[in-house]
């Protein structure tokens, strides 16, 4: 099982693929549909793992929309065919920056772990 640490740090991998292609312009987003479905996929991701935290973990950044995320993922997993680009488009290059920052103090806090096959 994968520690929250772990969890984390995949939350912060995604996101900054995900602002990386944010940072390209709404313009391709609206144009270009491998970059809206890459987009969908990390927020997929984000979404994920940060269902999979821990709930000790998630009471110490009460302000990280933790449930929000993962019903950003179930959303785009079971309504896919209902998905809102502009949603997503949303997501990536304004809710994503608010919390990154959050998200990787919370990181950071954390102590570094063994190398002992826990992560």
């Amino acid at each position: 099982m994968k520690s929250d640490k772990v969890r984390l740090k995949h939350i912060l991998d995604a996101m900054e693929a995900l602002m990386e292609y944010a940072a390209e312009g709404h313009d391709l987003f609206s144009r270009d549909r491998k970059t809206r479905l890459a987009m969908i996929h990390l927020v997929q991701m984000i979404g994920q793992a940060a269902g999979s935290l821990s709930p000790g973990l998630k009471g110490q950044a009460p302000e990280i929309p933790w449930r929000e995320m993962g019903a950003m993922r179930n959303v785009l997993v079971h309504e896919y065919f209902a998905v809102d680009d502009e949603l997503v488009w949303d997501v990536g290059s304004k809710d994503i920056p608010a919390i990154q920052g959050k998200i990787k103090t919370l990181w950071e806090s954390l102590p570094d772990e063994e190398k002992d096959g826990r992560a």
